[in-house]
């Protein structure tokens, strides 16, 4: 039985009852459901609690015994990591596109990021400057990846 109005002399206490042993069998099962409290049984679970004893049938315990007292607490795995600028310049161009990318950030700097809109015109004419180069035989996929680089830098979606 459960209940928040407990007699003052059982609060802070729990009576654990094992009745597993009083029943009656029943002469055909009716499903798993194979024995059943006959009144007598009823009556001496009733008068073991009204009792509120000690007995090999009733244990009495103290709330704090069914109370958690040790909480786990999970932390995140904690990896070290260097914040170098040197550890930072190798991640700028860590897209794969570094041989596109490098040179320029090495012309154009942290515009490219600060005031993308302000240098927009000179970066396309260096970007049509650097497709029309004929000191350098590109292949069509290089031609194709600078053209992509272009569309990506100036928002155009293909």
């Amino acid at each position: 039985m459960l209940t928040n109005r407990k007699p003052e002399h059982r609060r802070g206490q729990v009576q654990l009852i094992d009745a597993t042993l009083w029943f009656k069998p029943l002469r055909k099962n009716l499903g798993k459901k194979n024995c059943e409290l006959a009144p007598n049984d009823i009556q001496r679970i009733c008068d073991t609690y009204f009792a509120f004893k000690a007995t090999p049938q009733s244990k009495i315990f103290p709330n704090a015994a069914f109370g958690y007292w040790k909480d786990t607490v999970e932390r995140p795995l904690r990896l070290h990591s260097q914040l170098s600028v040197k550890a930072i310049e190798s991640l700028r161009f860590a897209s794969g596109d570094e041989d596109l990318r490098a040179p320029l950030y090495d012309e154009f700097g942290d515009k490219l990021v600060e005031n993308f809109a302000g240098i927009a015109d000179a970066l396309e004419k260096r970007l049509a400057e650097w497709g029309n180069d004929d000191e350098e035989e590109e292949s069509e996929d290089d031609a194709t990846a600078k053209k992509g680089l272009l569309d990506e830098l100036l928002g155009v979606k293909s």
